[in-house]
């Protein structure tokens, strides 16, 4: 596997541009973001031209940012691992002097991708596995940088993202205890005086910080990506001044550039460029073309630069050469949107301000409005209360033209005639109709999930999947079947027997519910799985917090471990399975039931029928939305989940390891298991119902009650939630 396996495929869909400079920008909306939609819609003409410098096609970017001069820096190395830096004047690349870092390069050996330059002619290198830092000073003199008391002694310390301050740099240093588990430590921002080179100021930070800093007007201005919110910290005091939430948490920003009308964070990602203003309330479009050669999966962006006349300098490795990209952003005229579509969800998640964007891109003439029943998983306003006032709504006829139903009472709506008849809306061929029809009745489709989860059992024996939970408990007990924890046995169990625990969403099975927590306690217990560090998240919507590639874990041996499960949210997480043994088999587990995810609903009598089926289908079939999902469900429309595999095998394995392969991946009879599932988890029976029932799970799990009286709290909770649904 590469450096970057496969997450790169991931990296794809997020590229971070690091950016510090001066000009002005245009955006999509005006007034107000994408996401909310506006009255007056502005769309853009982009051209992308290719303005990598003559000469420099075999270097590879280092960085591309603006000195503290607001002047473009372009920082590269050659074929011989020397940096190189260029400025720009009067439209050409200049190239800076190298001298002093090549001759200190050469007489210590010293050769790595982290060399900095600023606008005082000092050349900065990361040494000893990334562990100190070594200031070469023009007249060739090199000194090193003594790290502040705050990196703490006897652990390892990775020093990332440095920016030009004019007068020194400002570094990040990431703490790791040496053994490398536990809570993170975080780490250390430190300011460096360029003319002394020592540390000036320090402040703490906690897990999470991107580390590509942004140092503008005596501020230092940093990602957070698990709170998905820029921060700003005074330099001076290392005090924190704003904390500004980022809309779209897929792409990171990581760059400030000061305009005529504000300071904004540029960033990045597959689906498109946009900004976000410092001190405004929400994200904006700047452009979203997913031909653009600068966000394709290959293109891995290392800096950008917005110049004066709002055009925007794009700087990368493709295939590992350098490429330098100019897009020019021409204002569209203005028009007024004529419709406005109204979707509903639960609460905000990536996927929805994925969709709202590229929804708003696709119909400019229709504005787009997003209303979520609660902000965040913690708002205190209950669910109960949430969903009354949706269903009154329903009921006169009025409401919201399309609804997001992950965790809804679905059947409940169908049946007092709240939701539009879906057949006949998409070429159903060019999907696997039994996950498609999953919900369809004796009268029609009502809801279609755009994605789907499956519970696998993967094994390298002859004999079938376990017909029981009786069964598979034996194959834990025995050794030959394994889990990677509590929650994925959970996860991979439940949706697979669901239905028989709340029977149509509408009730709860006791018995069902008795076996399943005694079937799962002897999976658990036998396969000596330690107690969980992270409780289940709350909330409707995708509750399960799958780990990205659990079967990295499972090395399946005849004799040995000879069987798997797992909740396959992609088919790419079955490929370590697959690269190991040529005669995986991988089939659905026990009842055979996959889990539907971002079901699609369009309130029945809507105004606006046109345009909410033409979200439907956008969700169903656009290509950009399916490759914006990547782990977080399985396609339902066939071709697309088989694309992502095959980006991820190109870009997250090099040719070598993919000679070394049991089979190919994409050999495997993927549509066959596909069409295997019998059917999807009824709505009611995720969500809500799915966290009652594993929050006394894991109780059972851990020795601290009985199934029976998990039965009994489960009981008391569900039957609650359901008469309060009915």
């Amino acid at each position: 596997m590469t450096e970057h396996g496969i997450r790169r495929w991931v990296a794809g869909l997020c590229a971070v541009l690091l950016l510090s400079g001066c000009g002005t920008g245009f955006y999509q909306t005006e007034g107000e973001d994408a996401v909310s939609g506006s009255a007056m819609m502005e769309v853009a003409q982009v051209q992308e031209t290719d303005a990598t410098p003559a000469g420099l096609e075999d270097h590879a970017v280092r960085q591309l940012t603006a000195g503290a001069d607001g002047e473009p820096l372009l920082v590269t190395t050659d074929a011989q691992a020397i940096p190189h830096a260029y400025r720009r004047e009067n439209g050409e690349w200049q190239e800076q002097d190298n001298t002093a870092i090549a001759a200190w390069i050469q007489e210590n050996q010293v050769y790595n991708r982290k060399y900095y330059y600023d606008t005082t002619g000092s050349w900065w290198a990361v040494i000893q596995n990334g562990n100190s830092i070594v200031q070469i000073l023009p007249d060739g003199q090199a000194r090193e940088v003594v790290l502040p008391e705050d990196v703490a002694p006897g652990k390892y310390v990775a020093i990332y993202g440095f920016a030009d301050r004019g007068d020194g740099l400002v570094c990040f240093a990431a703490n790791q205890t040496e053994e490398k588990e536990g809570p993170d430590p975080g780490g250390v921002w430190f300011l460096v005086d360029g003319e002394t080179g020592q540390v000036t100021q320090t402040f703490s930070v906690d897990y999470g910080t991107d580390y590509r800093p942004v140092f503008y007007q005596g501020d230092l201005i940093i990602y957070d990506y698990v709170a998905t919110t820029l921060k700003e910290y005074d330099s001076e005091t290392g005090q924190l001044v704003q904390e500004v939430p980022i809309e779209r948490p897929d792409t990171l920003p990581a760059a400030a550039a000061m305009t005529e009308d504000g300071i904004y964070h540029y960033f990045v990602g597959s689906t498109g460029l946009y900004r976000r203003p410092l001190n405004g309330d929400f994200t904006q479009t700047v452009t979203d073309d997913i031909l653009l050669n600068c966000m394709s999966s290959n293109f891995e962006a290392m800096g950008l630069y917005v110049e004066a006349d709002g055009a925007y300098l794009i700087a990368g490795n493709e295939d590992g050469k350098m490429k330098l990209y100019r897009l020019s952003i021409q204002e569209g005229e203005a028009t007024a949107a004529e419709t406005t579509l109204t979707v509903w969800a639960m609460e905000s998640t990536p996927m929805l301000q994925i969709a709202a964007q590229r929804y708003q891109s696709l119909h400019p003439d229709v504005e787009l409005n997003i209303v979520t029943g609660r902000d965040t998983a913690e708002d205190s306003v209950s669910e109960q209360d949430i969903l009354r006032q949706l269903n009154t709504e329903l009921l006169s006829g009025e409401g919201p033209d399309c609804l997001i139903l992950d965790g809804l009472p679905v059947q409940s709506y169908i049946q007092q005639s709240m939701l539009q008849n879906l057949d006949g809306l998409v070429t159903e061929s060019e999907f696997y109709s039994n996950i498609l029809n999953g919900y369809a009745g004796e009268d029609g489709l009502y809801t279609v999930p755009a994605f789907f989860e499956a519970p696998v059992f993967a094994t390298v024996q002859t004999e079938g999947a376990p017909a029981s939970l009786e069964e598979l408990a034996q194959l834990f007990e025995s050794g030959a079947c394994t889990a990677g924890s509590w929650k994925e046995i959970f996860q991979a169990v439940y949706p697979a027997v669901a239905n028989r625990i709340f029977p149509n969403g509408e009730s709860l099975d006791e018995a069902a519910l008795t076996e399943f927590l005694e079937q799962t306690n002897r999976m658990v217990q036998s396969a000596g799985i330690a107690q969980e560090s992270m409780p289940m998240a709350s909330g409707t919507s995708n509750l399960m917090v799958t780990s990205e590639l659990p079967t990295s874990r499972f090395a399946l041996q005849d004799g040995v471990t000879t069987a798997a499960i797992f909740r396959m949210t992609g088919i790419s997480q079955a490929v370590s399975l697959l690269t190991q043994r040529e005669d995986v088999t991988l089939s659905p587990l026990l009842d055979g039931t996959a889990e539907g995810q971002f079901l699609l609903g369009i309130r029945a009598g809507t105004e606006n029928l046109p345009q909410a089926q033409d979200f439907v289908r956008m969700m169903l079939e656009d290509e950009q939305i399916q490759q914006s999902n990547v782990y977080g469900g399985m396609a339902v429309h066939r071709d697309m989940e088989l694309q992502a595999l095959q980006q991820t095998i190109q870009d997250g394995y090099t040719q070598e390891e993919r000679d070394t392969f049991a089979m190919n991946p994409l050999e495997y009879p993927w549509d066959e298991l596909a069409e295997k599932y019998t059917g999807l988890v009824n709505p009611a029976a995720a969500g809500t119902l799915q966290t009652i029932v594993y929050e006394q799970a894991v109780q059972v799990y851990g020795g601290q009650i009985t199934p029976d009286q998990a039965v009994e709290e489960v009981k008391a909770q569900a039957n609650l939630y359901l008469q309060e649904q009915a």
